[in-house]
């Protein structure tokens, strides 16, 4: 094989490697993306969870302290 061939084989190689380079580091770039956008959502989830639990163990204070008003109440009659 001359030196001719192989100079283009190896060129077309490198042609085919940093295009699959380029590529892969596209993927990359949009999976990161994709990453810091779950991030953001799970964050969001977990503060709304945190909100709701506060919020239901308010509720469930009140109803308690009802509860025992009422009760105190009929105890009373």
């Amino acid at each position: 094989e001359s030196l001719s061939a192989q100079l283009e084989l190896t060129l077309t190689k490198a042609d085919s490697e940093q295009l699959a380079r380029s590529i892969a580091e596209e993927q990359y770039s949009d999976l990161e993306k994709e990453k810091t956008m779950i991030e953001l959502e799970v964050k969001e989830l977990i503060a709304r969870h945190k909100s709701e639990m506060s919020d239901k163990a308010a509720q469930i204070t009140q109803l308690e302290e009802l509860n025992q008003q009422m009760t105190s109440s009929l105890d009373q009659k």
